[in-house]
């Protein structure tokens, strides 16, 4: 789950996500949309840890959220998975492309 009560954890994952995205996309790609193994530095994993976007097992990491980049910001959904009470709202992947054009973002 997100963690949305550390705001200081929000905004290093933010800026995770966003060298990720920026430089190292096809890692980004398979890690956090597609949920693939893929090897991630200590760096770029406790942030986002800490955020509730991914969690580290003994394996590596396990991504908990899908966080797509929406017009220099991230939307985090979950993955299609079974409903719990915590779930946040999923997108599919094909979806979003529709769901980037008719948004709009504003500071707040």
């Amino acid at each position: 789950m997100l963690n949305l009560s550390d705001e200081d954890a929000i905004r290093a994952s933010s800026a995770v996500l966003s060298e990720l995205f920026r430089n190292h996309r096809q890692d980004y790609i398979r890690l956090i949309l597609q949920r693939q193994g893929v090897a991630v530095a200590e760096a770029y994993a406790k942030p986002l840890a800490r955020a509730g976007i991914l969690r580290s097992t003994r394996d590596g990491v396990l991504p908990l959220l899908r966080v797509f980049p929406l017009k220099g910001r991230f939307i985090a959904t979950d993955y299609l998975v079974p409903r719990r009470a915590d779930n946040a709202f999923a997108i599919q992947i094909d979806e979003f492309a529709n769901f980037d054009l008719n948004l709009e973002a504003e500071d707040g």
